[in-house]
């Protein structure tokens, strides 16, 4: 497995590799995420010259909770 460190590299050098978050549909920004292990996911979104990681998400949550204001 790959620490949430090595996930981040990964995400800065391709930001596309997260797939597009179902669950954060209709704001104006692009929210990706990316399984780092199987109860934990990255969150984070990206412009064009910064990749911006807005929660490390426990999957074991209830999805309603998953709000970014």
């Amino acid at each position: 497995m790959r620490g949430i460190a090595e996930n981040v590299e990964r995400i800065s050098r391709q930001s596309a590799i997260g797939k597009r978050e179902p669950l954060l549909v209709g704001h104006p920004e692009d929210f990706r995420s990316l399984v780092v292990h199987r109860h934990t996911k990255i969150i984070y979104y990206c412009d064009t010259q910064n990749v911006y990681i807005v929660d490390l998400w426990d999957c074991r949550q209830n999805p309603a909770k998953l709000k970014i204001t």
